[in-house]
């Protein structure tokens, strides 16, 4: 599982890097060139969205696993290893895989652009 989740991280991560160059390389002037192409971000948006709905239940699954692995003693106050798991839900539920999975079907089935709000 880990090694998907770094090849898809990385394929999306080297996808969203050209991002910066290509608008560089259309738009001479630096000042223009901050403001950023809507198409490519929209598909930057797409791809990392995509990422999320893949890889949502890496997280959680691999916080739930670490005190399983450290025994009685991972659950100590002491290490705080729960402190981790929260975290990663936190982060989750604030961001619904749900929403993204929406959004990249109504993509991929009608055409419809992804929302500005990467939140969305």
């Amino acid at each position: 599982m880990l090694d998907a989740a770094e090849a898809i991280a990385a394929a999306t991560a080297s996808e969203i890097d050209g991002v910066p160059d290509a608008r560089l390389a259309a738009v001479p002037d630096a000042r223009l060139a901050a403001v950023p192409d809507a198409r490519l971000a929209a598909e930057a948006q797409l791809a990392v969205a995509k990422v999320k709905v893949h890889l949502d239940d890496v997280p959680p699954e691999a916080a739930t696993r670490l005190p399983e692995l450290g025994g009685a003693s991972a659950a100590s106050r002491q290490r705080n290893l729960d402190h981790h798991w929260r975290n990663i839900r936190t982060i989750t539920l604030h961001n619904p895989v749900a929403h993204k999975a929406r959004v990249i079907g109504q993509n991929l089935l009608h055409g419809t652009p992804v929302p500005a709000n990467a939140y969305v």
